[in-house]
């Protein structure tokens, strides 16, 4: 049997394709992004001195993404430490995607340390520019997530289904006419896990994001801009959490076509 650690990865795996990447949607991904211009890279690096990480665990180091030259990413790299002791050893991740000569995402893969690579098919009717679902697991303990959009083609739900039929996990996102998420609800099985919606400055960056979990917990992130490039993306940012004092400052390195 598929053990549990595995069913997390899996789910996580599912997380990550359809929260960050928004990866099964005719929108451009930059747009998604907020990002601006013929991007190729971006690598956000996170600085957690102005803030106290005493008491953290393992935090987010550094994220490399990168775009094809359709505007749809093909590769992400998360590298992990820990703030508190900064000679443990890294943490990496990453997910990489296939694409066939129509540009439609064909395979995602997924690689952790703490387990082997894992792999999701997408799905296809005849002539669909989008997939209808992805297969993930083996063929003892198969699992399918099933994709829904809008009319503009944004993904706009996905529910991971077992063998059985069992719904694991599944979301729900909203959007703005600017193709910006406004809202992103995750249910564990049928419970309601967290509740995100996000704001906008008059410059179309995030200026913040509130969040409930599923014991009514409120926490929220405000954010200020402090330096841009020509193309108007952002490089510098700040980060103020509402139940932390301090700040992190995020920096990203930006490469165009």
């Amino acid at each position: 049997m598929i053990s549990f650690a595995r069913i997390v990865l899996l789910v996580l795996s599912l997380f990550t394709a359809v929260s960050c990447e928004e990866k099964s949607t005719l929108v451009n991904e930059l747009t998604l992004f907020g990002l601006k211009g013929t991007v190729e890279t971006v690598l956000i690096e996170m600085d957690y001195e102005h803030t106290n990480v005493n008491e953290e665990g393992y935090l987010v180091n550094s994220v490399k993404l990168t775009f094809n030259d359709k505007g749809f990413m093909n590769n992400e790299t998360r590298v992990y430490t820990k703030p508190s002791n900064p000679d443990s050893k890294p943490r990496l991740s990453s997910e990489s995607y296939q694409f066939d000569n129509l540009g439609r995402i064909q395979k995602q893969i997924s690689h952790n340390q703490s387990g082997d690579p894992t792999e999701t098919i997408f799905l296809y009717k005849e002539d669909a520019k989008l997939p209808y679902a992805g297969l993930s697991g083996d063929k003892d303990y198969p699992y399918m997530s099933t994709l829904n959009y809008d009319d503009r083609g944004r993904l706009i739900s996905v529910s991971l289904d077992d063998k059985d039929w069992n719904n694991i996990f599944s979301m729900q996102t909203t959007y703005n006419d600017n193709d910006q998420k406004t809202s992103y609800k995750h249910f564990y099985e049928s419970e309601l896990i967290s509740e995100r919606h996000f704001f906008y400055n008059e410059q179309g960056f995030i200026s913040k994001v509130t969040e409930i979990d599923q014991d009514q917990n409120k926490s929220l992130l405000t954010y200020e801009y402090i330096k841009m490039d020509d193309y108007g993306n952002w490089l510098v940012r700040k980060e103020i959490s509402g139940q932390k004092p301090g700040y992190v400052i995020e920096k990203r390195t930006i490469n165009y076509y």
